[in-house]
């Protein structure tokens, strides 16, 4: 029974969501059982069908419910199991070819993904804010090396930011900011090095991230990826020391890791001494539903790495991004990068 509270700062719509996900991932709803439909649960409870219409598309969207053509909403299965699917495994390292270095013809449209329209850069606000901080009593910054970690404050802005729109509860000297995504899993590649260096990839998935690991010697083991999700059995013989995945938006399909998946990965990494490379790529840019928990916040066992940045929400020429460590590896970070300023000027 869902319960409803009228005088709740909580959005009724997420009082719903909240219900329903905690009784599937209780068992108190079964997989494959027929929840009410919207025009029924929003009699019932004698509120609007839009409030039930956005609960259900955050649970679907989360992999917990599936909508039905003509039949309905029916529970997912949302454990840990996997199931074997035939496909035939690729070796990712002979699927990179060399780029052309050849010049490329003047385009009359620019479709090259991560890019932002010029005019939609706050160029007002941000020469006034600059203008402020040059005035202000913190100006003496500008003549100085700013933390190795990175901005102090900035990093306190993250903490409070992942908390409110991701979920993720962390602490500021986890925080490294960087400047991009390939910065940082130059770091990682460091840090997670072993005599087996083999990480665990999305097939396809982004280039940037697979000439990073090529260019540190490391092995890699594709995830086959579809437009259905991701195919994980074959993760359980990879031996890898690390997985890199991008949950909220799989790139390029654009699919959402279902609370299965996410559960699956993180029993893996616990299990084998692993770590989860979490590329949240995308994840502030949803029109259809409210931003998925990041997989960072439901890891108890401190084993996944999130990766964010500002290109997509601010402008990718800033080269602003940030990482997020697991505690257990922050004293090994200390050691091997204590002497390394930051390369970010903010």
């Amino acid at each position: 029974m869902i319960y409803i509270q009228e005088n709740s700062d909580e959005p009724m719509y997420l009082q719903i969501y909240n219900q329903i996900k905690k009784d599937i991932e209780q068992g108190n709803i079964a997989p494959g059982e027929r929840i009410p439909g919207i025009r029924t649960l929003a009699q019932t409870l004698g509120i609007a069908r839009n409030t039930v219409s956005l609960a259900y598309t955050q649970l679907a969207v989360e992999g917990y419910i599936q909508a039905k053509h003509g039949s309905g909403f029916f529970v997912l299965d949302t454990s840990s199991k996997f199931t074997e699917r035939n496909y035939v495994p690729q070796d990712i390292n002979t699927l990179y070819v060399e780029r052309s270095e050849s010049e490329q013809p003047i385009s009359l449209y620019d479709f090259q993904y991560g890019t932002i329209p010029y005019e939609q850069f706050p160029f007002k606000l941000w020469r006034k804010y600059t203008s402020e901080i040059l005035l202000s009593s913190q100006k003496e910054v500008v003549n100085q090396y700013p933390d190795k970690q990175g901005d102090l404050l900035l990093r306190q802005e993250i903490k409070k930011h992942l908390y409110r729109s991701r979920g993720m509860v962390c602490c500021e000297e986890q925080i490294i900011i960087g400047c991009g995504l390939q910065y940082s899993l130059n770091i990682l590649c460091t840090l997670l090095r072993k005599e087996n260096n083999t990480v665990a990839m999305e097939e396809p998935g982004y280039n940037g991230s697979r000439d990073v690991f090529i260019n540190n010697n490391y092995n890699l083991h594709a995830i086959p990826a579809s437009k259905d999700g991701l195919i994980l059995s074959s993760i359980h013989r990879s031996d890898a020391c690390a997985a890199y995945v991008t949950p909220s938006h799989q790139f390029p399909y654009g699919t959402v890791m279902p609370i299965f998946q996410r559960k699956v990965l993180l029993n893996w990494a616990n299990a084998n001494d692993a770590y989860i490379i979490e590329d949240d790529y995308d994840s502030e840019l949803r029109y259809d539903a409210n931003p998925v928990p990041a997989l960072y916040s439901l890891d108890t066992e401190d084993r996944t790495i999130y990766i964010g940045t500002f290109s997509k929400s601010l402008s990718p020429s800033l080269r602003v991004n940030y990482m997020v460590l697991p505690v257990r590896l922050l004293r090994r970070y200390y050691s091997l990068f204590c002497s390394y300023s930051s390369p970010v000027s903010c």
